[in-house]
């Protein structure tokens, strides 16, 4: 992999030290790429809920939006249900970065 060119602190930056990880040889390499994951499953939990708010929004089901993720309805229900609910009240759409 050639020298990266995005700039330090970037989700790019971020992916390409974690690719490179392949061949950690240094500690503040490893730290600089566990660094990186931490960020990467951040802005993953960030998308995750943003979409499973949105399909249920859109009228997805909790078995739909489950299914999807590899959980059970109930599971779904349980960690965005009292979200999508208020949302559905105020008529306001979940906001994200998407």
């Amino acid at each position: 992999m050639s020298a990266s060119t995005a700039p330090a602190g970037t989700p790019r930056r971020y992916f390409e030290d974690i690719y490179a990880a392949g061949v950690i040889r240094t500690a503040d390499h490893a730290l600089n790429v566990l660094h990186g994951i931490d960020a990467l499953r951040a802005r993953l939990v960030e998308q995750e809920d943003y979409a499973a708010l949105r399909a249920r929004q859109l009228g997805a089901t909790w078995e739909q939006i489950g299914a999807a993720l590899g959980i059970t309805r109930q599971a779904a229900h349980q960690r965005w249900g009292a979200v999508a609910d208020f949302a559905t009240r105020t008529e306001g759409a979940p906001s994200g970065p998407i």
